[in-house]
């Protein structure tokens, strides 16, 4: 009996213990169970978040600066360059200072005309044509044609507006033409003379021509001693009306004031920029730069 009772007992605890390791089991497969599905939602977040970041986000750069091998992007730009000489008055290669003393300067034969009086071709001077009428009747045609006719300007020959053609405008007797002055380029590039002139009060200089040469009644040749003033009465002056040729330039840049720089500068951009130019500040005061999109 007492060996029955035994044998009870030990198989009740094998069975307590086999309760306890299914129980065991089943609780780790469950924790097991747990983890997995919390590893794999946090996973599935992760990529979703991921996903919707943009293409194009700073933290995501699409191109690797310096370490690209295709060529760079040609420009969409293209550019307008704006020249000039300061030195340079409107039309001729001189200084203002120069031009100035064109008007004074008399000639090296001693003649006590100005230069810048003086009509020149070229290099050459102008050579008056007799009258079309006769505005002194008591003069000898043959000894004093001038007077009998007067003196006209030639229509063909037109006088230089810079004086005679030198390499040399120090010594005063004029220079070449020239179309780089600033005067010249805002002219070119739009302004018209009211605005820079009556607008802006860009300084101007003046000076009339009316010394001409004439050809002489005994040589037949043009009298390389003496100029005709051609507004003189006993020319003709009134009776064909004229009254010299007046020469007016604007001076040259590097002698006008500040602030009338600043208002032609300002009309000059903004002319510019109506083609479509953009400005770009420039560092001197002998250019500016404009850019625009290329259609």
């Amino acid at each position: 009996m007492a060996t029955l009772t035994s044998n009870k007992f030990t198989i009740s605890l094998e069975l307590i213990k086999v309760i306890l390791l299914v129980v065991i089991c089943i609780v780790v497969g469950l924790s097991l169970a747990v983890r997995k599905h919390t590893t794999s939602t946090t996973t599935t977040t992760h990529v979703e978040d991921a996903q919707a970041v943009p293409l194009g986000d700073p933290t995501f750069p699409t191109e690797l600066r310096g370490n690209s091998t295709e060529p760079p992007a040609p420009t969409d730009w293209e550019y307008k360059l704006v020249l000039w000489d300061p030195t340079y008055v409107e039309d001729c290669q001189a200084t203002t200072q120069q031009w100035e003393s064109l008007k004074m300067k008399t000639s090296s034969a001693g003649y006590s005309e100005p230069a810048g009086e003086s009509c020149y071709y070229g290099d050459s001077a102008c050579v008056a044509e007799p009258g079309p009428d006769e505005i002194n009747p008591n003069a000898n045609p043959e000894m004093y044609p001038h007077e009998r006719f007067g003196l006209v300007p030639p229509s063909d020959t037109p006088c230089n507006p810079c004086g005679k053609q030198s390499q040399y405008p120090d010594q005063g007797y004029g220079s070449f033409e020239s179309d780089s002055s600033f005067v010249n380029t805002a002219l070119k590039e739009g302004l018209t003379r009211d605005e820079m002139f009556t607008e802006c009060y860009y300084p101007t200089m003046s000076r009339t021509i009316k010394y001409w040469k004439a050809t002489s009644p005994v040589t037949g040749y043009p009298d390389n001693r003496a100029w005709h003033d051609l507004t003189d009465e006993k020319y003709g002056g009134s009776h064909y009306n004229f009254y010299g040729i007046n020469i007016t330039v604007g001076d040259s840049l590097e002698v006008v004031e500040l602030e009338v720089v600043s208002c032609v500068m300002e009309k000059l951009v903004n002319r510019i920029a109506e083609g479509g130019w953009e400005f770009i500040p420039s560092p001197t005061m002998d250019t500016l730069y404009f850019r625009k999109q290329k259609v």
